[in-house]
This record gives structure tokens, C-alpha cells and sequence, in this order.
């Protein structure tokens, strides 16, 4: 059996090109694997030197955040940083192993990724809520307190205005009743004060005698007086003669001008006591 040799050529250009290809492809593959793989070393050489950088950064901006620094920020930064660690390693693994079932649990690691993240959350807007809460319920008790204080304002503003009027009616009537009871307290008043004025003269009067008289004279009021206490006495030295009183004793009726000058001067009169024959003889 003869073979051709232009079958043989065929035969030998095609294992040629096949094992070209097959070159090609393996060449191809090693290359992508060797590529995904220092892909992969330098992905995971950059998480672990950035973990902890990452780690600060997210820190510092839970704590300009929160406005606070305590030691459960850095729990809930260290808790962050763990699970992204864990959902990486997971992808990276599943891509390695070319697991098909990764995908179906991409769902579940992507929810424990988040559970730091949701805790953070719920944390923040419940200590929010309760502060808000808290602030929502002081307000509204100073609300209530500020009420509460306008209507004792008012109400004290009301009782001190009833309390003016009580005393405006009280003052008011007691000087209508001063009014009634003595209408000349005025007058009354410039009267006494020039009553003590005279006075003074008068009671000097009388207790200088002749000379008194004298200077009495020169003031009519004081004469008045004077002669109605002069007449007085009279009759009542006669009235103690009659009734056959040896010692008689006669008080002196001054003006209350004269009353006002005596105790001024500190001075005491005593009036003088006349003879019956004195007393006729006057008369």
C-alpha cells in the first residue's frame, strides 16, 4: 500500500498547526493564571499593609462623625475592618477555586459585611432618636413652664391692679371722712400756728404784770383773750367769797396760742390772788 507523499505533508502541517495552537493556548492560559495570580499577591499585600491605615482613617471619621472617642468606636472600626477582610479572602478564594456555589453565597457574605455597619447605624440614630426624644420632651416642659409662668404674671398683674384700686378707694375715702369730721383743719392748722406765734406774748404779758397789760394792749387778740380770763377769774373770786372760801385758787383759761408758749419757755404761772375789796373795787 502506497502512501502519498502529499498525504504525508498533510498529515505533518496539520500536527504542526495543532501543536502550534495547543502551544498558543497553553501559553495563553499560563499567562492569564500567572496575571490573576500577582494580581491576587499584590491585592492581598496591599490589604494587609492598608488594614491598618484603613483602619485609622475609618477612625477618624467615626470620630468626627460621633463627635466622641471611646473604646466602643474603636470595637466598631476594628469589626468593619474584619468583615471586609473576610468578604475579600471569600472572593478571592471563590475566584481561585472557581467555585460555582460562590455566587449563590455572594448574598449571604455581602449581609455579614454590612452587620458592623448596620450595628453602627442603628446605634447612631438610637442614641439620635433618644437624644432628639429627650430634647423634644425638655422643650416642651419649658414650653409649659414659660406658659404656666405668663398666667401667674398675669395673674399677679390683675391682683396688684384690684390691690391699687383697694387703696386708692381707701385713701380716698379716708380723707373724705377727715373732710367731713373737721372742714376747717385747714384753716385750723395756719390758726394754731399763729396762736403759738402770739402766744408767746401773751404769757409774757401776763407774767410781767402792769407791764403785760400794756403790751397787751397794743395787740387785739391778746386783749380779747385776756379780758375773757380776767372776767373769768372775777367771777369765780366772787362765786369763793360768797361761799365764804378765805383761800381761793383760780386757774387761768389760756388760748391754746398761750398754752403753746408757756411750755415752750418752760415756764409755770400762777395766777394772782385778790382781796374781796380788790375784787368790789374793780368791779
Amino acid at each position: 500500500m502506497k502512501i502519498s507523499p502529499a498525504l504525508i505533508v498533510l498529515l505533518v502541517e496539520l500536527t504542526v498547526a495543532l501543536l502550534v495552537i495547543i502551544g498558543v493556548t497553553v501559553f495563553i492560559a499560563f499567562r492569564r493564571h500567572r496575571q490573576v495570580s500577582v494580581a491576587l499577591q499584590i491585592f492581598k499585600q496591599k490589604q494587609m499593609s492598608s488594614g491598618s491605615a484603613r483602619q485609622e482613617e475609618l477612625l477618624n471619621e467615626l470620630k468626627e462623625a460621633l463627635r466622641d472617642e471611646n473604646d466602643e468606636i474603636i470595637l466598631k472600626a476594628e469589626q468593619i475592618i474584619e468583615s471586609e477582610r473576610v468578604f475579600h479572602n471569600r472572593v478571592i478564594d471563590a475566584f481561585r477555586t472557581r467555585d460555582r456555589e460562590a455566587i449563590v453565597k455572594l448574598d449571604d457574605w455581602a449581609k455579614d459585611l454590612v452587620v458592623p455597619y448596620r450595628s453602627l447605624i442603628s446605634e447612631v440614630v438610637g442614641s439620635s432618636e433618644k437624644e432628639r426624644k429627650e430634647i423634644t420632651e425638655k422643650l416642651s416642659e419649658m414650653e409649659e413652664a414659660m406658659e404656666a409662668l405668663a398666667s401667674e404674671r398675669d395673674r399677679m398683674t390683675e391682683e396688684l391692679r384690684k390691690k391699687e384700686q383697694e387703696v386708692e378707694s381707701m385713701v380716698s375715702e379716708y380723707v373724705s371722712a377727715v373732710r367731713d369730721k373737721d372742714p376747717r383743719s385747714d384753716s385750723g392748722d395756719e390758726t394754731m400756728h399763729a396762736n403759738s406765734a402770739t402766744g408767746s406774748e401773751g404769757s409774757g404779758a401776763v407774767s410781767g404784770g402792769e407791764g403785760a397789760a400794756s403790751a397787751s394792749d397794743a395787740e387785739g387778740s391778746d386783749d380779747q383773750f385776756l379780758d375773757k380770763d380776767i372776767e373769768e377769774f372775777l367771777e369765780r373770786e366772787e362765786a369763793e367769797v360768797v361761799g365764804g372760801n378765805t383761800a381761793p385758787t383760780a386757774k387761768k383759761t389760756n388760748r391754746p396760742g398761750d398754752s403753746h408758749a408757756v411750755a415752750e419757755s418752760g415756764q409755770t404761772e400762777a395766777s394772782p390772788i385778790k382781796k374781796p375789796g380788790e375784787i368790789e373795787s374793780r368791779r
